[in-house]
């Protein structure tokens, strides 16, 4: 499991950090991976949305294509938290390498995306400083759910977290945006966002 969670770590230290919420259609994973939903990827590549999506698929698919990685999700089915930790689970998937959907595969990839969605250095760093003081500001302050808020907490709390050299190194790149975030209301544009266009794969 600590493989999953260097990984993880891994890949936030190569982001251009500019909030606290992750935000995972900006991650630089050296264009390997791209996302979308369904329903925009059907509608750019002009296809039918039968050709993606089939009665009992899952609600976020990975698509290999060419040395690359499609990353697709059902946007009418899945709201905002679970879109994003879907996303970040099938990213774990992808980081481990897995090849199957075991128990183990599985297990990895959901703590490859809680330390992609609310690193526990960060979480601990705001529980010391009192900016959380319960699982709904871990939910609401890193956009997950209430249940993946409620085992974040629940890890904080009763599990023996040791910070790996990695991990005090990403703290500081955290720092900032920690105190811009609790200081005063400020507005973030994302890099690139409105320049960003997906190209069509398949």
């Amino acid at each position: 499991m600590q493989r999953a969670r260097k990984l993880a770590v891994k890949l936030l230290l190569r982001q251009n950090l500019y909030q606290i919420k992750t935000d995972l259609y900006s991650l630089d994973c050296r264009k390997h991976i791209l996302i979308d939903s369904f329903q925009n990827y059907a509608k750019t590549s002009h296809r039918p949305l039968s050709d993606f999506m089939q009665p009992g698929m899952d609600e976020c698919i990975v698509i290999p294509i060419r040395g690359r990685f499609l990353i697709l999700y059902d946007n009418e089915r899945l709201c905002f938290s679970r879109r994003r930790w879907s996303i970040a689970h099938e990213i774990g998937h992808i980081c481990c390498r897995h090849d199957c959907d075991g128990p183990l595969q599985e297990a990895q990839a959901n703590v490859f995306a809680a330390e992609l969605l609310a690193p526990m250095v960060v979480v601990q760093e705001l529980y010391h400083r009192g900016h959380i003081c319960c699982p709904l500001d871990v939910s609401n302050l890193f956009g997950i759910s209430a249940q993946a808020g409620q085992h974040r907490w629940d890890e904080l709390l009763y599990s023996d977290f040791t910070p790996l050299p990695e991990e005090e190194e990403l703290l500081q790149r955290y720092l900032p945006l920690i105190h811009a975030h609790f200081s005063e209301p400020y507005i973030t544009v994302p890099p690139n966002r409105a320049t960003h266009t997906l190209p069509i794969l398949l």
